[in-house]
């Protein structure tokens, strides 16, 4: 009788291992299918999915070798190392550099200035030793919802304004030319300077 009882728990263990390979199987293949159709671009995974991914991996000893596919499987032994010497998981790709007031001094130029592009201000900041990228630049800009797009009522040259926006950009230093100006006794006469 305990012969059948363990022949019986036997096939039933196998079925029971044969049908998780299956899915396991499964879900590998979705994986592979679905990482074919994202050509190059690198998954960035969150603190908590990295520690849903330890967690489950401690029920297997953290081996992993064949089975990670999310990320390399060295990844994963450095999250390992990360969380035995205690320390936090970091952000993830390159650290911002460009700080608060930099970003104000963007907006600023941006409003300030409709007639520049985004390599203007960039140029600007250039000079203000503050080197910023054009990328960097339109990130900062989009955000605060300033979008630099080409205008239909432009004309063909890039560098055209219409006569209002020139007159509204440069209204302080024509009155300064119209008014303040002093003239000066020179041979010739008498000449603006």
């Amino acid at each position: 009788m305990t012969q059948v009882a363990y022949a019986l728990l036997c096939l039933l263990w196998e079925s029971i291992l044969s049908r998780r390979d299956a899915e396991l199987r499964f879900l590998r293949e979705g994986d592979r299918i679905l990482r074919s159709r994202i050509k190059r671009q690198r998954l960035v995974l969150s603190p908590e999915e990295r520690s849903r991914l330890l967690a489950i991996g401690a029920e297997i000893q953290h081996k992993v070798d064949g089975l990670i596919t999310v990320v390399q499987a060295r990844t994963y032994q450095r999250w390992l190392r990360e969380r035995r010497e205690g320390r936090d998981p970091g952000r993830v790709g390159r650290p911002r550099s460009i700080t608060k007031n930099l970003c104000q001094l963007i907006v600023r130029l941006a409003k300030d200035n409709p007639g520049w592009g985004y390599v203007g201000i960039v140029g600007e900041l250039i000079k203000l030793r503050c080197p910023v990228s054009k990328t960097s630049e339109r990130w900062i800009l989009r955000e605060e919802g300033i979008f630099r797009r080409p205008r239909p009522d432009r004309c063909d040259r890039p560098d055209f304004q219409s006569r209002g926006v020139f007159m509204k950009i440069h209204l302080n230093s024509l009155a300064a030319c119209d008014f303040f100006v002093k003239n000066v006794w020179m041979p010739l006469g008498k000449q603006p300077a």
